[in-house]
């Protein structure tokens, strides 16, 4: 199946909220599948409190699938209904028959694997056969990747994104470690060989990184996006489409 990732992208570009964005990639792909097959079985990995604290999207995905299994490791997070089957692990551990995935997906998981190569194996043997992954992460290649590793080695990372935000996994995400074994293209192809196909791209707006900013100085986020985009325009995003 093509996609048109012009469109994506200009969605994105245009300030349309990434959840809104990724959902329909994953809702085009089940309505694709649906044309050739029955039972139709999608599969979120790291499904937490939805796509940026938003269940939204993961209930519109459920409309569109007839079983819709979550993944999650964090057993302090309550998941919600629209889940038939959960499975409080990694994906590595996940109870999964073989064979038996039409549609993965995993919003801001990837750039938290410290052991890339066990989990696309997993993944391999859970997709069907011309089963489809997205996966939605980190572009390690935006400046955004080592400003956080440097705040994290610092020790002030919590501590920054608690003072702008809130408390960690009340009123902001969790930050859990990163890792970014899998997060530029080369890295992506390097390690994505057993599967039948590999699209990689990345996703830029100014001010995409804004959230990041007290409020004096996101004119900064928003400026150093500026001059990213006049250098190949590699976004804070990367989208990964991987077909068994």
């Amino acid at each position: 199946m093509k996609f048109n990732f012009s469109e994506t992208r200009r969605r994105y570009e245009s300030g349309e909220w990434r959840g809104f964005v990724f959902r329909d990639l994953v809702v085009a792909e089940l309505e694709a599948r649906k044309r050739t097959h029955k039972n139709i079985v999608a599969l979120d990995i790291g499904c937490g409190h939805g796509f940026d604290g938003h269940p939204d999207p993961q209930i519109t995905i459920a409309q569109h699938c007839d079983l819709l299994i979550g993944i999650e490791p964090d057993t302090e997070i309550a998941i919600p209904k629209h889940f038939q089957q959960m499975h409080y692990t990694s994906l590595e551990g996940a109870p999964l028959e073989k064979n038996a995935v039409d549609v993965a997906y995993a919003v801001m998981v990837l750039e938290h694997l410290d052991q890339p190569e066990a989990f696309l194996a997993k993944l391999h043997a859970s997709l069907k056969d011309g089963g489809v992954f997205w996966g939605f992460t980190v572009d390690s290649r935006h400046w955004f990747a080592p400003a956080s590793d440097l705040l994290k080695a610092l020790g002030l990372k919590d501590r920054y994104l608690s003072s702008l935000h809130g408390s960690r996994g009340g009123d902001r995400y969790e930050n859990y470690p990163v890792h970014y074994l899998y997060n530029t293209p080369e890295k992506v192809a390097a390690l994505s060989a057993a599967f039948s196909r590999c699209d990689v791209i990345s996703l830029w707006k100014a001010g995409q990184t804004n959230f990041y900013f007290p409020s004096a100085l996101k004119w900064v986020g928003s400026l150093l996006d500026a001059i990213y985009g006049l250098f190949g325009r590699k976004g804070s995003v990367l989208v990964v489409r991987l077909q068994k």
